[in-house]
């Protein structure tokens, strides 16, 4: 059961970032998202709506997009595959 949600749940990238973190307690990851949640919002204040949605930073995105897809995106894409394995296991 486990690596079947392993499979559903985390791709081959979140693995490597599970691998990477996994020594650490629960305390340490807060603290580690919540200083990496201020500077995300620091460095986003810091820019115009121009400088962030005005021209394209990364092929056709722009960096606010950018920094949207590497973000709250993959929150998004987490949640619905936990609905999804819920709906399996219940």
């Amino acid at each position: 059961m486990a690596d079947f949600l392993t499979a559903i749940l985390i791709g081959s990238l979140a693995q490597k970032f599970y691998a990477d973190y996994q020594h650490l307690d629960w305390h340490e990851l807060l603290t580690g998202l919540a200083a990496t949640n201020l500077r995300l919002v620091e460095t986003i204040s810091s820019r115009t709506n121009d400088e962030l949605y005005g021209h394209p930073w990364y092929g056709k995105w722009t960096k606010g997009r950018m920094i949207q897809f590497n973000t709250s995106s993959p929150y998004a894409n987490a949640r619905v595959r936990i609905r999804k394995w819920l709906k399996v296991v219940s």
